[in-house]
């Protein structure tokens, strides 16, 4: 109660409720906190959100209006930098970042230890998830929790965490408070093929197929990428004049580029979770991830899980006896071309 009585009075008294949000990836994940941000925002106009996120995302969080200010935290550079004095120097200008500013509340949306040492360094009052509802034990390292299992979608989670603080009640609709996809004229389809996990890859066979099921519907095909190994897909997969490959893009370029495009087919990726934030048609291929944990939300979203003896299985990588002699991962097979095809041109309908 002591607790609890302690953050109403600092709603109370802030002229500007200021918070400190730290999530530092990856790009699905932080996609998933604009909806409690957009929330927020309806009930706190005046709230004001500084982000701390990991470098390779840092345009992403000034999509929302909610979010004022940045913090790049530069965690793959100090990993790559080691023990040496560049790594000391630059986490001491993180840490110094972090700490110039008093906060009404810091809220850990991560729940790594990463991410709560981040906030236990940060001027504010500490909120995150409860014991149990975390795949790290970092309860203790906040001064407010909130429990949510981790069976609930990871926006019911964050919502729930912001609605605390905020002392209002989380409503079922998710407003990821981004502008709008509306229909275009031009027939394109991108197809968002890379992911991190080699277990969430759609089959490169089956990739090819799909390309030639679209484009013999007179759609165009984009290819996107952001490495050297998904470009030489994306060449590999131009079976006509009719498929793309795009430029590698800036994050804030693929957001562009998306708004152009009448529909995507995506695995599980970040681009899919940008797609549902834009309301852009999108079927996404699910074979080791659990949807209903971290799947796509939104307007005109529709997922297809692979029907098989392990999915989902949660490996980053598949250990199934005929991945190494049939279609890999051949969870997969269950989501022929020709369905998945079928399902976004009921989305296009």
């Amino acid at each position: 109660m002591k607790v609890l009585k302690k953050m109403k009075q600092q709603n109370n008294d802030a002229t500007h409720f200021k918070i400190l949000l730290i999530k530092l990836s990856s790009l699905g994940d932080i996609i998933h906190v604009f909806p409690a941000l957009t929330e927020l925002l309806k009930h706190h106009p005046e709230a004001e959100v500084t982000w701390v996120v990991d470098q390779p995302f840092a345009e992403v969080p000034l999509w929302h209006p909610a979010v004022k200010k940045v913090i790049v935290a530069p965690l793959r550079d100090l990993k790559k930098q080691g023990w040496g004095l560049k790594a000391f120097s630059t986490l001491k200008n993180l840490i110094t970042a972090i700490r110039a500013e008093q906060y009404d509340f810091v809220i850990d949306a991560q729940g790594l230890f990463k991410s709560a040492m981040l906030a236990r360094l940060a001027k504010g009052y500490r909120v995150g998830f409860g014991r149990g509802c975390l795949r790290e034990n970092v309860w203790w390292l906040y001064q407010h929790w909130v429990f949510i299992p981790f069976k609930e979608h990871a926006i019911k989670r964050v919502k729930a965490l912001f609605s605390e603080v905020g002392k209002y009640v989380s409503m079922p609709e998710i407003q990821y408070g981004l502008e709008k996809w509306t229909p275009v004229k031009n027939k394109v389809i991108l197809f968002a093929h890379g992911t991190t996990w080699a277990s969430k890859h759609y089959p490169d066979p089956l990739w090819k197929k799909l390309a030639e099921c679209v484009t013999a519907a007179g759609y165009e095909v984009w290819l996107a990428h952001t490495n050297a190994h998904e470009l030489k897909r994306a060449e590999w997969l131009k079976v006509n004049d009719q498929v793309k490959v795009l430029p590698k893009m800036s994050l804030n370029q693929i957001k562009a580029a998306l708004l152009k495009v009448s529909g995507v087919i995506a695995v599980d990726t970040g681009l899919a979770h940008i797609s549902a934030a834009l309301s852009i048609p999108c079927v996404t291929l699910y074979g080791p991830t659990d949807p209903s944990k971290i799947g796509t939300m939104g307007e005109h979203q529709k997922q297809l899980q692979a029907v098989f003896e392990c999915a989902p299985c949660g490996n980053r990588q598949c250990t199934h006896a005929d991945a190494l002699k049939t279609i890999r991962p051949p969870c997969f097979k269950t989501l022929p071309p020709s369905e998945v095809w079928k399902a976004l041109q009921e989305l296009l309908s």
